[in-house]
């Protein structure tokens, strides 16, 4: 049967306003269709909310315990707006940095889904956006103000790891173990600050050249889920024992972060992890009705997302969410 309106999702695809990319396309071909790889800017439109109004985005805010991950939340759509200028820093480029992803294609070779990652790097992405700053614990409210932070002394753990002295047993007694360890990778990157207190930068840091994807928090492929932006998984290489040590983590396998889409019987996308195909990506269920904003709320609730079933709850089926009010996810 049609699933309901928060399950579904409209693929809104478009080719890169940048020299390389807007090569001619050939004749009775769409300028879409002949843009290819990282050209391709994609964006996942929530039916729920009309044509064009909502997409899937980097959210603004982590997840509360390690692996820290960045929430997906919903935000203004951004197709047919045009990226400003690199030096300019104004909430438009903000915006497009946040909303613009790009979906992979399946391989022939191994078709169990696709990747769905940040079009930016993260290099771009700490540059701009204050919620990928290492040096006040992620918050969103990212202000320089040291006085925001439980100890002030965090603030300075980057530059100096004893900052803190033994208030921080855990960091002297980590340093102390690096150093007669004389593990020199761990003592240049050092500490960074995590949403909750200085932690070892190898947990928070990755490659500035690394995009994010999306997959579910911790891997938990289950009904409530939380979706996530993480680090991509690296591509495999050589044999076995190197091809599961470069595409897997603490939390997951590369697999984790495959998704399908599937045509939904009532029009748009049902997207679903490769590896649960009974579940969905799914906005919490009835977003209140209301305008959209630019923050990515409606009436002043920002919606995050989940996994969902992809059986749409009785009284729900092909509804347009908001009817009710907000609920819990």
């Amino acid at each position: 049967g049609p699933l309901a309106a928060w399950q579904t999702w409209d693929l809104l695809r478009r080719c890169r306003q940048e020299p390389r990319c807007l090569n001619p396309a050939p004749p009775g071909v769409a300028p879409e269709q002949s843009c290819h790889g990282m050209c391709v800017v994609d964006e996942l439109s929530l039916r729920a909310t009309g044509a064009g109004s909502l997409c899937l985005q980097l959210g603004t805010t982590r997840s509360v315990r390690q692996p820290y991950s960045l929430l997906a939340q919903l935000g203004v759509c951004l197709a047919g707006q045009r990226l400003p200028d690199r030096a300019s820093n104004d909430s438009v480029r903000i915006a497009m940095l946040r909303g613009q992803l790009n979906i992979g294609e399946e391989s022939s070779a191994e078709p169990r889904g696709a990747l769905i990652k940040s079009l930016h790097r993260l290099r771009n992405l700490r540059a701009m956006l204050p919620e990928h700053r290492t040096d006040c614990g992620f918050w969103s409210n990212c202000t320089g103000m040291r006085v925001v932070l439980p100890k002030p002394c965090w603030s300075r753990v980057a530059e100096d790891p004893t900052a803190c002295g033994s208030s921080e047993r855990v960091l002297a007694t980590t340093w102390a173990r690096w150093t007669e360890d004389n593990n020199t990778a761990q003592l240049a990157r050092g500490f960074a600050l995590g949403p909750t207190g200085p932690l070892p930068a190898k947990m928070l840091l990755g490659g500035a050249k690394d995009r994010l994807c999306l997959s579910a928090w911790r891997s938990y492929l289950k009904e409530g889920a939380a979706a996530t932006f993480e680090r991509c998984p690296k591509p495999p290489t050589g044999g076995k024992e190197r091809r599961e040590k470069k595409t897997s983590s603490k939390w997951a396998g590369a697999g984790y972060f495959q998704w399908t889409q599937t045509p939904a019987p009532g029009g748009g996308y049902l997207i679903s992890p490769s590896l649960a195909p009974g579940l969905c990506l799914a906005a919490t269920p009835l977003l209140p009705s209301g305008p959209v904003r630019p923050s990515g709320a409606v009436d002043g609730v920002r919606a995050g997302l989940r996994l969902s079933s992809n059986v749409a709850p009785k009284g729900a089926r092909g509804e347009q969410a908001g009817s009710d009010g907000p609920q819990k996810g």
